[in-house]
């Protein structure tokens, strides 16, 4: 007689439906995504900046897609206004960028789990923090340095992009700039 021992299995996050409450054009090719979350739920989207959702959406085809897009917000807007925010540029024949870009609106319900992530850092006010970034890599990162400059620290961010009309967030920025 054979017995297969195995591992047990860890939690596994639970997939929750989030409704968008805003999409706003950044570029030509990106929006900006705000999710509205439950108060009942923010404590399971409790995050650290840097880390980014996961989404699913059932094709027209019946397939199933999976993408993560880094978290473009602070905890503070989620503890006090209850939204998370996201940038989504779109790529070519990218199904869900693609699908984001095109059609997402106000109302509609995503199926998304929980922040997930390790590209992040502890926050903390008597800290300097340095980043070199490109194009849609300032999500994640506009996220830390709101957070850091939130926090009293001081942020040096180098960001290159290929033109200023192809720069996400750069309205975010400049405030940050002034900061």
């Amino acid at each position: 007689m054979a017995i297969e021992l195995k591992q047990p299995r860890k939690n596994r996050p639970a997939w929750h439906k989030l409704t968008v409450s805003a999409v706003r054009a950044l570029t030509g090719d990106a929006v900006e995504v705000t999710l509205a979350v439950p108060e009942h739920l923010r404590p399971a989207f409790d995050f650290k900046p840097g880390q980014h959702l996961t989404f699913q959406r059932v094709e027209p085809d019946g397939s199933e897609v999976r993408r993560s897009y880094s978290l473009a917000s602070t905890p503070r807007e989620l503890a006090e206004r209850g939204t998370l925010r996201l940038g989504i540029r779109s790529i070519p024949k990218g199904s869900f960028s693609g699908y984001a870009n095109r059609s997402l609106q106000p109302g509609d319900v995503l199926e998304v789990l929980p922040p997930l992530g390790h590209f992040c850092t502890d926050i903390r006010p008597d800290r300097h923090y340095g980043s070199v970034v490109a194009g849609s890599g300032i999500t994640p990162i506009i996220a830390i340095a709101t957070a850091a400059l939130e926090s009293g620290a001081t942020v040096t961010l180098l960001y290159s992009n290929r033109t200023e009309d192809t720069t996400m967030f750069l309205p975010e920025l400049r405030e940050l700039e002034r900061v």
